[in-house]
């Protein structure tokens, strides 16, 4: 009996990360709530946009010659998570406003103070087994 792709295992276009604190290994919570974003994974569409957008940036760099600085890849990296990037749960910003617009998920990734958040989201959204269906 062979590999049958319909009883494969299938992606779902979205998953959520719950914050894990990384001093103490366990979930950052609210009021007893986890803390957690919402992101997109390769089967979403739009996951597929953001892709585009930054290897084209990457590709004009080069075309006119320049190569891809450190600051330029980190903007790179942020643009992409904040990009695939849905919603948030129990996060908010300085005002006190939940975090789902591109730009506030900007502002949280590039926060280099709370880098351990850019890099949970970076590390969930590249693993596969994240984003299968239950």
């Amino acid at each position: 009996m062979g590999f049958n792709p319909s009883k494969a295992k299938q992606y779902q276009d979205v998953a959520t990360l719950n914050l894990v604190d990384p001093e103490t290994g366990e979930e950052v919570e609210v009021d007893g709530k986890p803390v957690s974003i919402t992101v997109m994974g390769q089967a979403h569409p739009k996951y597929l946009k953001a892709v585009e957008v930054m290897s084209t940036a990457r590709e004009k760099r080069e075309r006119q010659g320049k190569k891809t600085t450190l600051a330029e890849g980190r903007e790179d990296s942020i643009n992409f998570l904040a990009s695939i990037s849905v919603t948030s749960e129990n996060l908010e910003d300085d005002d006190g406003n939940p975090i789902t617009t591109k730009e506030q998920f900007k502002e949280l990734y590039g926060n280099d103070a709370i880098a351990w958040v850019r890099n949970q989201v970076s590390e969930f959204a590249g693993k596969d087994t994240n984003f299968f269906k239950k």
